[in-house]
């Protein structure tokens, strides 16, 4: 019986760490680390289909559209004044805020998924050998150190993210940021 344990296969797994923080990268930066493609090439294409529309809705109003004659920092863009015009750049800027919001909120839920979704390890390589070539290995690498186990050293270095408020200063005011460390 013996014999058999030791002629009997294991498989043997290398197997690396990873960082959450690569998920936090929008654009289905994420999802391609995971190792879906599939799903990072979905949030890629509407990332950058929703940006490219809005930003194409932007434009034009910045460049026909000049700043107001006054100081006043709340006031919109002077755009046509005739009444028939002015409901169209009213139309267009509730198309540009609506494709700003959901740019905004296709960014959040990549983010989302790709932490949900997120596996904190990945195998490199995977073989099969008999337990005695196994046996074997091991037992040169404990005559390569000298019969001892390997040390483990208590100030072993991790990378941690750490997510932080901070406080933010806009025009408007003041609110609530983050900020990511390691």
């Amino acid at each position: 019986t013996k014999k058999l344990f030791e002629d009997q296969e294991v498989e043997v797994q290398a197997v690396v760490a990873r960082t959450r923080a690569v998920a936090l990268v929008p654009f289905g930066v994420g999802h391609f680390y995971n190792g879906n493609k599939a799903l990072g090439g979905t949030f890629l294409a509407a990332e950058l289909a929703i940006g490219a529309v809005g930003l194409g809705l932007l434009i034009p109003r910045v460049v026909y559209c000049k700043p107001p004659e006054s100081d006043d920092s709340s006031s919109d863009l002077d755009c046509p004044t005739d009444v028939q015009s002015q409901s169209a750049w009213v139309r267009q800027r509730n198309a540009e805020q609506f494709f700003g919001f959901a740019f905004l909120g296709a960014i959040v839920i990549d983010i989302v998924v790709s932490q949900i979704l997120f596996k904190p390890t990945r195998t490199v390589t995977t073989r099969r050998v008999p337990r005695k070539v196994l046996d074997a290995e091991r037992q040169q690498g404990e005559d390569e150190r000298g019969g001892k186990p390997p040390a483990r050293s208590r100030n072993k270095p991790r990378a941690t993210l750490r997510a932080r408020p901070t406080p933010a200063f806009i025009r408007g005011g003041a609110g609530m940021g983050f900020t990511l460390r390691f």
